[in-house]
């Protein structure tokens, strides 16, 4: 029944349309994926009983906490979440750890953004040496934080190419230390699109800034290959 009939003290009768007191349901939001009704997985509080559908079980340890595979976590995705969410709160599955930009991927990025895609890539690879808990074991003297760094920036890749990384790794590669800290704050990207310009502007996304937790126990000495 649509309408329903409410009394009132004065005796009046007020009619109220059930439709207009449902609320309206949250828009869809790309960036956090869900299954669809009935494909619930094991951990769903909303199913109790135990589903075996091999589409999702199969991605086993590379399943997000959204039970999507890590894989379907691009960099513009993530970046987008750090956006959003903070980089404290963004998935697991991100595990590049610093996101300047969403123009870093194949088809988004061109000539005028390789600048910057070298940057945000010469930033993620110290990030994923820090995050890196071998970093922190073996002979006190070592290249190996230094070697993790330049294997992680050095390769290849459409937006930021591996002769044009390893041009820029023999001027920037003394900053690769886990003990070195660097302040960013004053360097602004200017990068132009056919719509206009962006401006990446390192003092607002700080993400640059953090401890590195992994090799600072190790006297560092530079890799050059």
């Amino acid at each position: 029944m649509d309408q329903i009939l409410i009394s009132t003290q004065r005796a009046q009768i007020k009619t109220v349309n059930i439709k207009t007191q449902i609320p309206t349901p949250t828009s869809f939001d790309p960036l956090w994926p869900t299954p669809a009704p009935g494909q619930f997985f094991h951990s769903d509080p909303r199913n109790r009983k135990k589903v075996e559908d091999p589409r999702f079980t199969k991605f086993g340890e590379l399943a997000s906490e959204n039970n999507i595979p890590c894989t379907a976590y691009t960099d513009d995705i993530c970046y987008q979440q750090q956006e959003k969410l903070g980089r404290e709160n963004v998935s697991k599955c991100c595990k590049k750890g610093i996101y300047l930009t969403d123009v870093c991927m194949p088809g988004k990025c061109s000539n005028h953004t390789i600048q910057l895609c070298c940057f945000q890539k010469f930033l993620q690879a110290r990030y994923t040496c820090c995050e890196d808990d071998e970093q922190s074991l073996g002979p006190a003297s070592t290249n190996q934080f230094s070697m993790c760094c330049h294997d992680n920036f050095v390769n290849e890749d459409e937006c930021c190419g591996k002769e044009t990384a390893a041009s820029y790794w023999r001027s920037v590669h003394e900053v690769c230390y886990p003990n070195t800290k660097v302040d960013y704050a004053g360097i602004k990207m200017e990068v132009r699109f056919a719509e206009g310009v962006r401006v990446v502007d390192m003092s607002e996304n700080r993400v640059w800034d953090y401890e590195c937790r992994n090799g600072v126990n190790r006297t560092q000495y530079a890799y050059i290959p």
